[in-house]
């Protein structure tokens, strides 16, 4: 799956009342806590990446938080994340 960020802020229009900021502040978090995981980067999960651990993307139209910023649809999310910050659902 190719899908990229912009993709889904367009797919997330429909499931809640948000505008493109406030989806975009989401799928950030989302980045954050580990739900959004990139396998081959670092995330804060079970560590706190330093700066110098925080590869930054090497285009330069990219103002997404790291680490989603390197997230496409292929990397998918983790279970066990949200397993963890959402044990009910």
């Amino acid at each position: 799956m190719s899908a990229k960020l912009s993709d889904l802020t367009r797919e997330l229009a429909g499931a809640f009342a948000s505008n493109l900021y406030e989806r975009r502040t989401l799928i950030g978090i989302l980045g954050y806590c580990g739900i959004m995981r990139v396998p081959s980067k670092p995330g804060f999960i079970a560590e706190f990446p330093s700066i110098s651990q925080r590869p930054e993307v090497p285009w330069i139209k990219n103002d997404w938080p790291y680490p989603v910023q390197w997230w496409t649809g292929a990397d998918g999310v983790s279970q066990e994340a949200t397993a963890f910050w959402f044990p009910n659902l």
